[in-house]
C-alpha cells in the first residue's frame, strides 16, 4: 500500500514529492521427503513502513535537477544446497537508496545524468557450523555508481536507446571483516547497452530493431577469488503494425543472443552463477480491441 503526493512551487517549478509505502512479506517454509512435503518448518511475516522523497527543481525550461530517496524491500535468498541451513528461505532485505541527478529533454531527444548509494543487506557464510557452514543474513552490500542515459530520434525514421553506467560494489560488513572492502559478487563495474530503431522507407509499418548488451567482468565470491568473464550480446528484431478488420494488429518477432555465444549470465548469489540462454527466437502478436 502506497500513498503519495506532490506540491508544485512557483509556477510548477519546483516539485517536492512525499510519500510512504506499507509493505508486507510472509513466507512459510516447508520441508520434503520422499513421501510429500512435510509441515512448516519456518516461517517469518515482516511488515515495515517506508519513506520515499523526491524534489525536482527546473532552472530552465528544457533542464531538471532531482535528487530522491527510498526504500523498500525485496525477498530474501533461497539457501542452497552447500549449506547446513539449504533450503531454508532468508528474511527479506531492506534497501535504502539515494539519488542525485539532471535531465535535458530537448523534445525529440534527452540525456540523464546520475549518481547514486545504494545500500543493501547481504550473505554471510557462518562456517562455525558443521559439517558445512551456514548462511546468514548478516552482512551489508554498498554500491555507489554514476549512470547515464539516452533516448529520443536521431532522424525522422531512426529512434535510438542506451546508456552506460559505472558502479563500485562494496562489501562493507562481512564474517569477522574478513571480506571487508572486497568487490560484491555479481556487481559489474561496467555496464552499456545501445538500441536502435529503424522505419523501413516504402513499406509503411514495418519496423527493424537492433540491441547490443555489454557488461563487465564480475567477481563470484565474497573473497574475490573467482572471476566471472565480461559479455556482450547482439539482438536483432523486426515488427510490423497494420490494421486488421479495423483493429490495430502489431507482428514482432526477435532474435535474442544472435551469435549463439554461451557465457556466464549473472551471479544470483556468492559462488552461484547463472547461465546465459542459447539463441533464442521470440514471435508474438498484439492487437487492440
Amino acid at each position: 500500500m502506497a500513498l503519495a503526493d506532490t506540491l508544485s512551487l512557483d509556477d510548477e517549478r519546483v516539485l517536492l514529492t512525499l510519500g510512504a509505502r506499507r509493505q508486507r512479506i510472509k513466507v512459510d517454509n516447508f520441508g520434503a521427503t520422499l513421501q510429500g512435503f512435510t509441515p512448516v518448518t519456518s516461517t517469518y511475516d515482516q511488515r515495515a513502513w517506508t519513506p520515499m522523497v523526491g524534489l525536482v527543481i527546473k532552472p530552465l525550461a528544457h533542464l531538471s535537477l532531482y535528487a530522491n530517496h527510498i526504500q523498500g524491500l525485496e525477498a530474501g535468498t533461497t539457501v542452497g544446497r552447500n549449506y547446513q541451513n539449504a533450503g531454508e528461505v532468508l528474511p527479506p532485505y531492506k534497501t535504502r537508496q539515494f539519488e542525485i541527478g539532471a535531465k535535458l529533454d530537448r523534445g525529440g531527444f534527452a540525456n540523464t545524468l546520475s549518481l547514486f548509494q545504494i545500500t543493501r543487506p547481504s550473505t554471510v557464510s557462518d562456517r562455525a557450523t558443521s559439517p558445512l557452514p551456514t548462511l546468514r543474513l548478516d552482512g551489508e552490500q554498498r554500491n555507489r555508481g554514476v549512470e547515464w542515459a539516452f533516448f529520443g530520434a536521431l532522424t525522422r525514421r531512426v529512434r535510438v536507446l542506451g546508456g552506460i553506467s559505472y558502479i563500485r560494489g562494496r562489501l562493507t560488513r562481512t564474517q569477522d571483516g574478513a571480506d571487508n572492502g572486497n568487490d560484491a559478487p555479481g556487481t559489474a563495474p561496467l555496464a552499456a547497452n545501445l538500441g536502435l530503431e529503424w522505419d523501413v522507407p516504402g513499406v509503411a509499418g514495418l519496423t527493424l530493431t537492433g540491441r547490443v548488451i555489454h557488461t563487465g567482468a564480475q567477481y563470484v565470491d565474497n573473497a574475490n577469488a573467482l572471476r566471472m568473464p565480461s559479455w556482450t550480446r547482439l539482438d536483432l528484431g523486426a515488427r510490423y503494425a497494420m490494421r486488421v478488420a479495423d483493429k490495430a494488429l502489431t507482428l514482432r518477432a526477435s532474435v535474442h543472443n544472435l551469435a549463439d555465444r554461451r557465457y556466464w549470465e549473472g551471479v544470483y548469489m556468492s559462488r552461484y552463477v547463472s547461465p546465459a540462454a542459447p539463441r533464442t527466437v521470440l514471435v508474438s502478436a498484439t492487437m487492440d480491441f
